[in-house]
Order: C-alpha cells, then sequence, then structure tokens
C-alpha cells in the first residue's frame, strides 16, 4: 500500500494517475478543482482529509464524473458546485453512472443559490447504473435535487443531513435493494415560492422496465421546518402506465418503519403501486402553519396490495387491496395536543418541530408511532421525539432530555 499525498490540483492529479488497489490518497490542500476520473480498482481506494472540521474543497465549475468508478471512497471531503450565470436550474455537479462500490463518508456536498439569494441550485449527484453507491454521514445543502438514481443496486443512505434543498432531496427510480437510515431532511424550498419539493420521491421513468423493490426507510427524521410545503415520502407513476399486482412496474418489498415525519401536504407518506410492504411504527404530524395547502398526515398506499400498515401515528389510513391493518392511532389536528405536547426545539440558532407523548393517554399506552421517540432518558417510557443535535442521535440515545419540563406544556428547549 501506497501513501500518496496532494497539497494542490498537480500533485492530485498525480496521486490519482499512480494510485493502486489499497492506496491512500491524503488531501492536505485547503482547494482543488474538479476533474473527470474512472478508475476501476480491484480494492478500495480511499481520498481523504485529515481534519473533519476543516475539510478540502474540490470546486466543480462544469459538469464532471466518476462514470464506471470501482472501489472508490471518499471521507472528509468537501464537494462544492458555486453558481453561475447561465447555469440550468438542474446543473449537475456529478454523474456517477454505472459505478461499484463507491462511497462517500462524512463528506458535504454543497450547491449554490441564485445571484446570491434564497434559490438553491444545480443537482449534486446522478447515477444511472451501478451497484453498491453510499452515503454515510454527509451532508447535502443547497440544491435544486441532491441525489438522482436510477437502476441502482444496494444503494446505501444512512446518517445523512440534507436540507435546503428546492426540488427533491432524492428521485430514485428502479431501484433494487436500498437502505435509507437514520437521516435527517429538514427545510426543503425555504424562501422559494414556485416548487413542490418531495424529500425521497419514487417516480417511474418511460425507459425503465422494472419497478422498485427491496427499500428499506428506517428511523429517519422529515421536518418541513420552515421551509415551502411539499411531500414527504411520495412515489407516484412519472406519467406511465402501470398494471395491477405482479406487472413489472409495481413497486414491491419496502419496509417503511419508525420514521417521524413533520409536514403541511396530504402526500405525507403516500407511495401508489405499492404490494407486499410493511409500514409499521411511524409517526406523521401535521404542523399548524399559514400556507395555502391544507395537508393532511396521511398514509396512502390507494392501488397498492397485500400491505401490512400497523402501530402508526397518523390522520387516516388508505389501505389498498388485501392488507392487514392494526393498531392504528388517529391523531388529526383537532386532538393534537390531546395526545401530546409541543416542543419547539431550538439548536444552532434555529427552531424546529418537536412532540412530546402525555403519559396515561391511549396513544401512549398503545404502543405506536416511531419507537424512535422512546430512546430519550427521563420520562419513564413516556416517550419524546428528540431534535437530532448530531446526526448519531439515534444509535447513542441522543442528548439528555431530563430537565425538558413535565406536564401539558408548549416548552421551548435548547439541544446544545
Amino acid at each position: 500500500m501506497t501513501a500518496h499525498t496532494a497539497a494542490n490540483d498537480a500533485a492530485f492529479a498525480t496521486a490519482r494517475s499512480n494510485a493502486v488497489a489499497g492506496d491512500t490518497i491524503e488531501l492536505t490542500g485547503a482547494s482543488y478543482s474538479g476533474f473527470n476520473w474512472s478508475p476501476s480498482f480491484a480494492s478500495e481506494v480511499l481520498v481523504f482529509g485529515t481534519d473533519p472540521n476543516n475539510k478540502p474543497t474540490i470546486t466543480y465549475t462544469g459538469s464532471n464524473n466518476l462514470d464506471g468508478a470501482q472501489n472508490l471512497t471518499f471521507r472528509h471531503v468537501e464537494f462544492s458546485k458555486p453558481w453561475q450565470s447561465g447555469d440550468a436550474n438542474q446543473e449537475q455537479m456529478l454523474s456517477i453512472d454505472n459505478t461499484t462500490n463507491l462511497k462517500f463518508d462524512q463528506c458535504r456536498i454543497v450547491g449554490g443559490k441564485v445571484n446570491g439569494g434564497t434559490d438553491s441550485n444545480g443537482r449534486a449527484f446522478q447515477a444511472i447504473g451501478g451497484t453498491g453507491l453510499t452515503f454515510i454521514d454527509c451532508e447535502f445543502t443547497s440544491w435544486t435535487k441532491a441525489i438522482v438514481a436510477g437502476s441502482v443496486s444496494n444503494l446505501t443512505v444512512q446518517g445523512c443531513e440534507i436540507h435546503d434543498i428546492k426540488s427533491d432531496g432524492m428521485t430514485l427510480d428502479n431501484i433494487t435493494t436500498a437502505m435509507i437510515r437514520g437521516n435527517y431532511f429538514h427545510d426543503f424550498a425555504v424562501g422559494v415560492t414556485a416548487e413542490h419539493p418531495d424529500m425521497i420521491q419514487f417516480t417511474i421513468a418511460a425507459s425503465r422496465l422494472a419497478g422498485t423493490t427491496g427499500v428499506q426507510i428506517l428511523e429517519n427524521i422529515l421536518d418541513a421546518g420552515v421551509g415551502r410545503y411539499g411531500q414527504l415520502i411520495f412515489g407516484g407513476n412519472g406519467g406511465q402506465a402501470v398494471g395491477g399486482p405482479g406487472t413489472a412496474l409495481r413497486r414491491t418489498n419496502f419496509t417503511i418503519r419508525d420514521n417521524i415525519m413533520f409536514g403541511d401536504h396530504t402526500n405525507f407518506l403516500a407511495i401508489a403501486y405499492l404490494d407486499n410492504s410493511t409500514i409499521d411504527h411511524n409517526t406523521l404530524i401535521l404542523v399548524d402553519r399559514s400556507y395555502p395547502f391544507t395537508g393532511s398526515a396521511e398514509i396512502d398506499c390507494g392501488g397498492g396490495d397485500g400491505n401490512t400498515i400497523t402501530n402508526n401515528i397518523c390522520e387516516n389510513v388508505v389501505t389498498g387491496t388485501n392488507a392487514t391493518t392494526s393498531n392504528n392511532q388517529i391523531v388529526n389536528s383537532a386532538s393534537l395536543l390531546t395526545y401530546f405536547d409541543k416542543l419547539n426545539w431550538v439548536s444552532d440558532g434555529d427552531t424546529y418541530n418537536g412532540l412530546r407523548i402525555k403519559s396515561g393517554t391511549a396513544v401512549s399506552t398503545s404502543g405506536a408511532g416511531a419507537r424512535t421517540m422512546q430512546k430519550a432518558d427521563g420520562w419513564g417510557g413516556a416517550g419524546v421525539e428528540p431534535h437530532p443535535a448530531y446526526l448519531d442521535g439515534f444509535s447513542s440515545g441522543g442528548p439528555s432530555l431530563q430537565t425538558l419540563p413535565v406536564g401539558s406544556v408548549t416548552a421551548s428547549v435548547t439541544v446544545p
């Protein structure tokens, strides 16, 4: 194994040319220019910055690619594409088509603002084809779309923060096996008036021959925050004709569990043509805001078949055919404060939505809702809906909440 170091573009180019399987490339400089690179390594090559708090930045001014790359990992690196006059709404930063075992670990991926305003711009990553694409503990901010993936297998998005996105956080089509876990989606289309954002969207392109299967969406927080109203987890037909159960373009074998969702759109958790899937222990809450759209914290599997929908807190359930349902606790805007105390979480100067389950109520004793609410200390099992001060809050139990006030109150809680 050879440890290459690169303090500038020329040295980085040399290191990329000379690297072989098992090598590392340490980026010791502050900034680098974008590049095209399609290596085929037999085992992992790691490109990394040494200081996670002072990441080296790779800045793209045009569209570049890592198409076909194999066994390549970036760690503690920032990828940036500032807006430039003439950029399209979804001007692409990096194409990552047909890659194998491409990984981004603890990276920051930053787009641009049109004319320095509030309108985010650009598309961070597009992957058409490939297997083993992974994003771990990354931050995506200031894009039109963050991740676009089609015909990809073994996709992992875990522990990421995805925010200030104008349109879609993730647009997924014809995916075979995916893990979307422990992510924090929030504040989409802030200051934008002409977008219809989706935090996680499943679509069907005209060129696809098969639907999406084997997706797990677990332990995420999806919070509209101060952003524009939009869909949280949504799957439509992309304008394509989709047949009945058993036909090629259906979505199958999803598991959607332990997610906490704050929004103000009818399509909270709405996936059409979904079959043989499980939607279990999720909490869906309609936030009280003044936008003109009147939403519903609804689970909608209309047109689906053979799904199991259990132990959720929501306003309504649309089951589709041959569904199994039990212990779904129906909580609407009128009854919300019967079962919950409202909390405003304050972190880094921003305010976020939060709720605490009231002890002794039917919701509290039912065991329904996201079980991530029950990991915080100090509430005798009543459960707390935590704002993740850190992205690993789920695995560590989150911040200590023992100092929160008890009882039917509205509280402002500061998270360090």
